[in-house]
């Protein structure tokens, strides 16, 4: 008894020196994987060692579209300046990530628009917009629809 309490020691001080919270441990070229309570669930030499988990990719971000015509590009920038200009915002607070009330309002009405009159994707509109996700772009044009009473995009 003693010596299988003596290797079951020796796992679980190889599992500490691991990164905090994962429940793979390598011994003698073996990885075993251990459940809860420290018991070995199953041996499998196959599994690979954890690593450094890096930052997952934002949603759409392996999706590659094919740009707009410089004719569209013109017309967008220029629904951005004459929202701006309407609604008394700058050009850059738009771009930014600010969530004032009347620059996420005039934000919503340039979503809606580019939506509509140019017939941009919303993935497109996002990256416009310094990567923001296609839900948001969304969000924000029903809500300018709900709140004009005009028809969804």
């Amino acid at each position: 008894m003693s010596a299988i309490m003596e290797q079951h020691n020796r796992w679980m001080e190889a599992r500490k020196r691991l990164m905090g919270g994962n429940n793979a441990v390598r011994t003698d070229k073996v990885v075993k994987l251990l459940d809860v309570t420290g018991k070995i669930v199953r041996i499998d030499p196959s599994v690979p060692l954890p690593t450094e988990r890096s930052k997952r990719p934002r949603p759409g971000a392996g999706y590659k579209h094919a740009g707009l015509s410089a004719a569209d590009e013109q017309v967008a920038k220029a629904i951005i300046r004459d929202v701006a200009r309407r609604r008394h915002v700058s050009v850059p607070a738009l771009m930014s990530k600010q969530r004032i009330n009347n620059v996420t309002r005039a934000r919503h009405e340039i979503y809606y628009r580019l939506l509509t009159e140019v017939a941009m994707s919303s993935v497109e509109i996002g990256d416009m917009f310094g990567g923001k996700d296609r839900t948001a772009i969304l969000h924000g044009a029903r809500q300018y629809a709900k709140r004009y009473g005009k028809d969804e995009p």
